[in-house]
């Protein structure tokens, strides 16, 4: 049973597979769908387990056949990876659409495509003009690297031998190197920009513009929420009341509200997880349980998950504009925030966690990722060395050794 609309339970069958060694899951309306699913998936992995040591001549398929077929591998999740995000796979899509060029066209079979097949797609890709402007090297870029990927999954399941050639690509620009850097340095919160978010929602639900105060008594608790969680918006969105355990000490998270606004299971497995409630937390949720009787703790009036581009626009864009407001009255102790997306305050959440000591294996399961490979990737960067290599030595040190240099005073 999950929450549907008006506050009501549905009752959902779940579908779980085994797949890489990890389970799946996915939300059906009815039993039979859910059951003809899970079959079907896990059939599929295990067929692709095989084909991938499977010997043979390779099967015939076009380019735009493997295409489809990886998409919906990972739509589904493959490969060890978390099921990606519908915006993504649109993404994804248009850029395996730029394959219908002349030397893929009608795709035909993926067997007969060459080094220089790829060459000439980059050539053609870099010629290109829309709408008047040449595609951008990023553009290009993503579209041979998913060339690669589509022509990799082929391999993989039997249906070509081997990826033609060394895939050509584009170096990147030193502006792009520039430009990324500073997207990585830039795209989280601090501590004081996190702080100074909060202060000005305390502001803005204190506001005497009765409207203004009455609306952020819920977006508050919800910037409280996103703050000491570190949950992703979907799993804002789709909170329920059962999700406060305040005896145990834990935020659960259990599920999320889609793009449409649908309740279902969490982005993975690991997506369901439980958090440490911190303890500013617990005031802020148990005022927005009061506001209201639904059982999304963050809902709309009519008791359904908020808009994503409603928060957007009506809760973070005046809570940025508020702690600028705020920094400028202020301007020897004020911090002026940037404009940046929900995700920002998550990384936040990592970066703090880090800072205050939190190992790799908390981090992966407070964030939800589904391998610490990954979570290392996203957040190595931020873990203190200590910046000594010495200092790094001396803690390796076994016990007897580390008698004798206490006894030397080292």
């Amino acid at each position: 049973m999950v929450p549907g609309k008006a506050g009501k339970e549905r009752k959902v069958y779940i579908a779980r597979w085994k797949q890489d060694g990890k389970t799946r899951e996915k939300s059906f309306s009815k039993q039979k769908e859910a059951k003809d699913y899970a079959r079907d998936m896990e059939a599929r992995h295990e067929q692709a387990g095989q084909s991938s040591v499977a010997s043979g001549p390779a099967k015939k398929a076009s380019f735009e056949e493997l295409a489809t077929l990886y998409t919906a591998a990972l739509e589904a999740g493959y490969d060890g990876r978390d099921p990606l995000e519908a915006q993504t796979l649109r993404t994804y899509r248009s850029y395996i659409a730029w394959h219908a060029q002349p030397q893929f066209a009608p795709y035909g079979d993926c067997r007969a495509i060459t080094a220089g097949d790829m060459e000439e797609l980059r050539e053609t890709l870099t010629k290109k003009v829309v709408g008047g402007e040449k595609l951008s090297p990023r553009t290009i870029r993503e579209v041979l690297r998913l060339s690669k990927a589509v022509l990799a999954f082929g391999v993989k399941h039997g249906y070509l031998e081997a990826v033609p050639g060394a895939l050509v690509t584009l170096p990147p620009t030193r502006r792009e190197k520039a430009a990324n850097k500073a997207k990585k340095d830039e795209g989280v919160f601090t501590p004081a920009q996190v702080e100074a978010l909060l202060q000005a929602a305390d502001s803005l639900a204190a506001d005497k513009n009765r409207q203004i105060a009455r609306t952020w008594q819920l977006y508050r608790p919800l910037a409280y929420f996103l703050v000491w969680t570190g949950a992703r918006i979907s799993e804002a969105r789709g909170f329920p009341r059962s999700g406060f355990d305040k005896a145990a000490g834990l935020i659960k998270i259990r599920q999320r509200a889609a793009e449409a606004g649908e309740i279902g299971v969490t982005k993975s497995a690991e997506g369901r997880r439980d958090i440490p409630l911190h303890p500013d937390l617990v005031a802020p949720l148990e005022a927005a349980m009061r506001l209201h009787k639904h059982d999304l703790v963050f809902a709309s009036s009519a008791g359904t998950p908020r808009s994503y581009h409603n928060l957007y626009n009506r809760m973070l864009k005046p809570l940025v504009k508020r702690a600028n407001a705020l920094a400028a009255a202020n301007k020897e102790g004020g911090v002026s925030v940037p404009m940046l997306g929900f995700h920002a305050i998550r990384h936040a959440y990592a970066a703090r966690l880090i800072a205050a000591g939190a190992n790799l294996k908390q981090l992966q399961v407070w964030m939800g990722h589904h391998d610490p490979a990954f979570t290392l990737k996203e957040y190595g960067h931020l873990f203190d060395d200590d910046g000594s290599a010495a200092a790094v030595m001396a803690r390796m040190a076994l016990p007897s050794q580390r008698g004798k240099s206490m006894a030397k005073g080292e």
